[in-house]
């Protein structure tokens, strides 16, 4: 697994651009230096792409959104699963039709900030380091009254 912060990306974010550029090469050195069977979870907690609620949201600015839709479409064969989180909700997102690479698994919230009920994300990774049994488990809060 491999970390990013992505605050630095985020469509609110202000940061210094030295920073974000910072940030963003030393993720794609990691998986264009690595080997060709080396595999990677890479994890976010804004995770690049949209969602839709009662409008559109787009959760990274351009340029970063594209730069990343890019390395990842490049690097796919190093990728097992993006795993993301930011929604508060659990889901699996499409990348969009011209992706090549679709397992972006969203991770639920381990707060209950915004009335879910909080849960843990579980997966199995193979010896070919692929991933496997993703399940998710949630914790039943009891409604005060």
């Amino acid at each position: 697994m491999v970390g990013l912060n992505t605050l630095y990306f985020g469509a609110k974010s202000k940061v210094d651009p030295e920073q974000e550029e910072k940030t963003f090469n030393w993720f794609e050195n990691v998986l264009v230096s690595s080997g060709r069977h080396e595999r990677f979870i890479p994890f976010f907690h804004i995770w690049p792409g949209m969602n839709y609620m009662d409008h559109q949201n787009l959760h990274w600015q351009e340029p970063k959104l594209s730069q990343m839709e890019t390395l990842i479409k490049e690097q796919s064969h190093k990728i097992s699963m993006l795993v993301g989180a930011h929604t508060h909700f659990m889901d699996f997102m499409f990348m969009g039709e011209e992706a090549e690479f679709d397992n972006l698994f969203i991770s639920p919230s381990l707060s209950p900030v915004f009335k879910n009920n909080p849960g843990l994300s579980f997966f199995d990774i193979t010896p070919e380091n692929e991933v496997e049994n993703v399940r998710v488990q949630f914790m039943q809060l009891q409604k005060k009254n």
